[in-house]
């Protein structure tokens, strides 16, 4: 609350077109203790390495297999799995869409790629993968408090903008939609990178008689 002032205010425009028209069954990599991005129309499934993250996420109990049973509200359902990011236990081409925010930047290269490529994997052709992580300000001098603050930041892998980028294309090379943009009046800024999954393609041969 201290950190973040305004953040709700600055967001709400962004969120609306970054996670325009999503429903289905939605993918929520690092979900942590509550949904911070809007509500899908449909089915929300959370998967974090914390439960007692998971259990606020869902608000109820887990049974003995680790995973927990969905909570109904008006617009959407909600599971929660217990799981690493780095390698999901869905089948491929489960969701209409995955997203992750604030994730990438707690992990090192190697296992952000890891986990970029598996919500790539778990998307099915035509849903989109949106993923959003803080990044440091382009000139400290200019934000000093927003440095400062991702200075002290508990994720230690916190990264440029470039560097970001080049992340997430060694995953998947494709058209990435990039925006980055202020997310709080404390100058901290965040990149969002949202991509359609290719559909299938499949080739006709036309016979000529």
């Amino acid at each position: 609350m201290l950190l973040l002032p305004g953040s709700r205010l600055l967001t709400k425009n962004q969120y609306s077109r970054i996670f325009r028209g999503s429903r289905g069954i939605v993918l929520d990599v690092g979900c942590g203790p509550a949904l911070t991005t809007p509500s899908p129309n449909g089915i929300i499934v959370g998967v974090d390495i914390n439960i007692q993250y998971l259990k606020k996420f869902i608000g109820i109990g887990i049974d003995a297999n680790l995973q927990f049973i969905p909570n109904k509200s008006e617009k959407e359902i909600r599971f929660g799995i217990v799981s690493s990011a780095d390698f999901l236990p869905f089948h491929d081409s489960v969701f209409d869409e995955s997203r992750s925010l604030g994730l990438l930047h707690h992990i090192c290269t190697e296992s952000a790629i890891n986990v970029v490529k598996e919500m790539i994997r778990c998307t099915r052709p035509g849903g989109h993968i949106i993923i959003l992580d803080n990044v440091w300000p382009r000139r400290a001098f200019c934000r000093p408090l927003a440095w400062l603050i991702r200075r002290f930041d508990r994720g230690k892998c916190v990264r440029t903008e470039g560097n970001l980028f080049d992340l997430v294309n060694q995953a998947y090379q494709g058209k990435w939609e990039k925006q980055r943009f202020l997310y709080s009046f404390t100058g901290l800024e965040i990149i969002s990178l949202r991509i359609q999954k290719p559909t299938d393609k499949i080739t006709f041969k036309i016979l000529t008689f």
